[in-house]
């Protein structure tokens, strides 16, 4: 980041309240939050002299979930652009995303922990006809689309294959099991290696922006694409 003039909010040496920024955005299911808020931590990060952002937007007598609702509108005034804000992806975060999630997964009026986040990244040590058993001990029958837990059956929402070409693209394949599935699977091919999530993380903005490649072309362009890492230039 030295040598290329740039700042990070965070980064692997620098880690502070700011944490709980980046694990919101990471995790946040409204490309529109993300792309706003994206926007109001840099330019507070600069205008307050690279303070801590997270000290200072939520440094009022405001509720911060009215602040963070606000921020999925379309009309949330923000505040002068004066730099490009990038939003950096690498796939190494996937070994670490469900610790990155405790960072902003807290009412901060409370400090306690909003809901439980399941993100499983496992690969298949054994197949027995339909079902796939991954090393964790989780089974996945593929004929009923369900998901063996223990004893816990637990149907599956959506199925992805997702596949990285050498030029940097990927190209991926949906299949919708239940409508009320309440877990989703991304098969990553090139890595031969799955992920198990709950619906909400599947939703999240790594999952969708990194795994999957999908995203919100009014408000992000996508300007590096590899199997190590995404980069995306917000458009806000």
């Amino acid at each position: 980041w030295y040598y290329s003039s740039t700042n990070t909010l965070i980064d692997g040496g620098k880690h502070n309240h700011d944490n709980f920024i980046i694990s919101k955005l990471m995790f946040s299911t409204s490309p529109q939050q993300v792309a706003n808020l994206s926007r109001l931590a840099v330019e507070t990060y600069v205008d307050s002299n690279y303070s801590v952002v997270a000290n200072t937007i939520f440094n009022t007598k405001e509720n911060p979930k009215k602040l963070l609702n606000a921020l999925q509108n379309l009309d949330y005034k923000l505040p002068k652009k004066t730099r490009d804000v990038y939003l950096y992806m690498p796939f190494r975060m996937m070994r670490i995303f469900p610790t990155v999630g405790v960072f902003g997964n807290l009412d901060l009026t409370t400090g306690k922990k909003e809901r439980n986040i399941k993100f499983h990244q496992t690969h298949v040590v054994n197949q027995s006809g339909a079902n796939l058993i991954f090393e964790n001990g989780i089974i996945y029958d593929m004929n009923s689309g369900v998901l063996k837990l223990g004893k816990q059956i637990i149907k599956v929402y959506k199925f992805d294959v997702v596949e990285y070409r050498s030029n940097g693209k990927s190209i991926g394949e949906t299949q919708l099991k239940y409508i009320d599935g309440e877990y989703c699977i991304v098969y990553m091919k090139s890595y031969n290696s799955f992920v198990i999530m709950d619906r909400e993380t599947y939703h999240s903005a790594f999952v969708q922006m990194f795994m999957l490649e999908k995203y919100d072309k009014n408000l992000f362009e996508l300007v590096v694409s590899s199997p190590y890492s995404k980069i995306y230039k917000i458009k806000r």
